[in-house]
């Protein structure tokens, strides 16, 4: 999300930052420990930088480094570990977002609605141009759809918001539907920002493939970290079996975008009973290794606002991600998938892993597509020691950048088209 925060949302931003860092002070910063984790995250920076690739500066990150050089550190980490930076960036994303889509896509109004299940009289309401809306129904989406909202836990961001193509049988609301095949969607964000309803325009091509889509909502930071989302992950599927919404035959393709696909490889690879129930996996434009990305980050100027650092440090119980270590560097391997499949239980962890399409934007500068090559490496390299190895294939597409995988799969584009072809040929296989 930092990445595509327009002029006039940056300028609110630092007008946020410097009302907060007024009020913030000493207090504020000691109570979160910030200075103590400032010099532990700076330290480890130091070592990092002295095997640092070369990475090109975007012009489009200025504003960022030149936040960064004018903002105490320890203010930057205040508004990471609060929550502030998570609320101007959702705030802002609801305020700049919807109007940005509309001047290029004005039907996407319609769609949305349409989508949200409100299809009908109240969508001739609110759009005008009847025609427009005829074509919308008739030729981009299913020409009716049925749209439920479920808590899968108990933080309000655990929502799942499910998208089924109506049939005869789902008509009465009051009886559950199992899917065909499902798309489970899990949103970018950074870690620490995003919201299910953003997303809503993607499920169209699917729909008109009777696919039905899920949209997961899941703990941002600083109310998650990485392993948190990755069980989010796992219990929402779980939750969509006991409503009855998917069953042993339901056709369960997982897709992610940024940080979404980096918690999704770690929910496959840390969970042996949530592979097993993945049928295909479609990573786009993600990170998969947290010490190579800290250092683009780094370069970009919003490392310390980023949440990605923080948000990669597993729990001190026990857990499938294992202890936290004394290094902070070992900390964020461990978060790491490629880092994980180099190890020697490389092969366990690919036992039952799906059918792979790692996507990435040739043109990203949010995440370097090296990330994605990384990891089709690793994965292909895991996957050889396998007798019955999984198919994984990778695509990188020119002229896209970070934003487009998602724009492209809303309203057309290589991306759509791509997606939809391995899918529907794996179907068929």
């Amino acid at each position: 999300m930092l990445a595509t925060i327009s002029g006039f949302s940056r300028l609110a931003i630092l007008v946020s930052i410097l009302l907060l860092t007024f009020l913030a002070g000493e207090h504020y910063a000691e109570a979160f420990s910030v200075q103590t984790t400032t010099a532990k995250v700076e330290n480890t920076v130091n070592e990092l930088l002295q095997q640092a690739p070369d990475y090109d500066p975007s012009p489009d990150d200025d504003f960022f480094r030149n936040f960064r050089t004018r903002v105490p550190p320890r203010i930057q980490y205040f508004l990471r570990a609060s929550g502030v930076a998570r609320f101007v960036v959702d705030t802002l994303t609801w305020v700049t977002a919807p109007p940005a889509i509309l001047e290029t896509q004005p039907t996407a109004l319609t769609r949305f609605l349409h989508l949200s299940g409100l299809q009908g009289s109240l969508i001739s309401k609110l759009v005008a141009n009847r025609e427009l809306e005829s074509d919308i129904m008739s030729q981009d989406l299913e020409p009716v759809v049925t749209f439920q909202r479920l808590q899968y836990g108990k933080d309000r961001r655990q929502i799942l918001d499910l998208i089924q193509c109506e049939t005869e049988d789902n008509i009465n609301e009051n009886i559950a539907i199992a899917s065909k095949r499902l798309v489970l969607f899990v949103h970018g964000g950074a870690w620490g920002s995003g919201f299910p309803a953003l997303y809503r325009i993607m499920a169209s091509p699917f729909l008109k493939e009777k696919i039905d889509v899920a949209f997961l909502g899941y703990r941002t930071y600083p109310d998650g970290n990485v392993p948190d989302q990755a069980d989010d992950i796992v219990a929402s599927v779980w939750k969509l079996k006991q409503a009855g919404l998917i069953d042993s035959k339901t056709d369960i393709t997982l897709m992610g975008h940024s940080s979404g696909s980096h918690i999704a490889t770690m929910a496959l690879l840390a969970n042996p009973e949530f592979r097993q129930r993945i049928n295909s996996f479609v990573p786009m434009n993600g990170i998969y290794d947290v010490e190579k990305h800290y250092l683009h980050e780094r370069t970009r100027g919003v490392e310390r606002l980023s949440p990605m650092a923080a948000a990669s440090v597993p729990p001190t119980k026990d857990s499938p991600y294992g202890q936290r270590s004394q290094s902070l560097r070992e900390d964020w391997k461990s978060q790491s998938p490629t880092w994980l499949l180099r190890q020697p239980s490389k092969s366990t962890l690919l036992d039952s892993f799906p059918d792979t399409l790692i996507i990435h934007g040739q043109n990203d500068i949010t995440v370097p597509m090296e990330s994605s090559i990384r990891l089709w490496e690793s994965l292909q390299s895991a996957a050889n020691t396998q007798e019955n190895s999984c198919r994984i294939d990778l695509e990188v597409l020119p002229e896209v950048d970070h934003v487009d995988v998602v724009t492209q799969i809303m309203f057309g584009g290589i991306t759509r088209d791509t997606v939809l072809k391995w899918m529907l040929e794996s179907e068929s296989e």
